[in-house]
């Protein structure tokens, strides 16, 4: 009886399988203790050793957590698909992510829900994905599907509410964001886009209590929900609020041009509504010089000169305004009745 390959095993592989067994439970207890610098030196040798799956994936997920996600990919990618671990196929997911490769996350992210379905983390994460690449109804069909066995997923219902509303569709938004309201989460982003939906819709008396919720939940530190608060205020015609909510919003923004015109735009029409109509005027001009194209400013502009009884200035506005409005081919009944008041101030004497 040939009694080498016996011999081989008990003192050739043997002693090398006990070396790298001995090498991953160091590298283990380094994992254990946050040191990834010396277990990487234990795995990568116990890898050297003894090239398993169950090595490899020890070796990807170190790399992983040192942020070394090309390392991480090149040794989790040549396993056969259904031979990565959950791990593993969350770490391709956002290693990939990390990468800026969307294909192939959204491809390792399909490759994990197709072996587990109710991954709601992962579920959220993919819509996440198809809604930050303006494929909303990628994000809702997603989502909807998951919901169906489980509808009370914040995650997963904040990304569904998002992908309708990137959809435009505001009153099913609204009910996703109220039914996330409904499970406790009152964040800053749920009342925001509550406040917003009801705005698009034309609901002001809706948008407003949510908006102010976002507001104090945010400590006024964000622009955005003192922005819509305040056009709701103009909307519900509460000027002296909407004015104290833009003058909030407009020290917040940095100098990008059309947030600038929105705020300044905003608080002339505050200004406007209260008959302040030199503060008014002059808020018109500041918001000009952010959007010269803004044709109704130069009729606004041109109304507030003529309140101001200084018809010179008002001329010359309505002039501009009606020579911008002309060459507009279409042209709602709003702009026609605009130029109708502008054309008869122009013919009078």
């Amino acid at each position: 009886m040939n009694q080498f390959p016996i011999f081989f095993f008990w003192f050739v592989c043997l002693p090398v399988w006990a070396d790298g067994q001995n090498l991953v439970q160091k590298g283990d207890s380094c994992m254990e203790a946050y040191d990834t610098f010396h277990a990487l030196q234990f795995y990568e040798a116990a890898f050297r050793a003894d090239g398993s799956v169950v090595n490899r994936h020890r070796l990807a997920h170190c790399y992983y957590r040192r942020q070394a996600f090309a390392k991480c990919i090149d040794l989790l990618k040549p396993l056969e698909d259904d031979s990565v671990s959950h791990q593993g196929l969350r770490e391709l997911f956002y290693s990939y992510r990390f990468l800026d490769n969307s294909a192939a996350q959204i491809y390792w992210g399909n490759q994990l829900l197709k072996r587990y379905p109710m991954d709601s983390e992962m579920v959220a994460e993919m819509a996440r994905t198809y809604n930050q690449a303006m494929q909303p109804h990628k994000a809702f069909a997603l989502t909807a599907r998951y919901g169906l066995k489980d509808s009370s997923d914040i995650a997963v219902n904040r990304q569904m509410g998002d992908a309708c509303f990137l959809n435009k569709q505001y009153q099913l938004a609204a009910e996703i964001y109220s039914r996330l309201v409904g499970l406790g989460d009152s964040t800053y982003s749920v009342c925001y886009s509550l406040g917003i939906c009801y705005q698009q819709l034309k609901r002001p008396d809706q948008a407003l209590p949510w908006l102010k919720r976002a507001v104090a939940v945010s400590d006024s530190t964000k622009a955005g929900a003192l922005y819509y608060l305040g056009y709701v205020a103009n909307d519900l015609k509460q000027p002296e609020e909407a004015l104290r909510c833009f003058k909030k919003a407009y020290g917040l923004l940095e100098p990008e041009p059309s947030q600038m015109f929105n705020v300044v735009r905003g608080q002339a029409e505050s200004y406007f509504q209260l008959g302040r109509y030199k503060d008014a005027s002059d808020a018109f001009k500041d918001a000009l010089k952010y959007d010269a194209g803004s044709i109704t400013s130069y009729y606004y502009l041109a109304y507030c000169y003529q309140q101001m009884d200084d018809r010179e200035n008002a001329v010359v506005n309505y002039n501009i305004f009606m020579s911008m409005a002309r060459v507009i081919e279409r042209k709602t009944d709003d702009l026609k009745e605009l130029m109708g008041y502008a054309q008869s101030y122009l013919s009078r004497k």
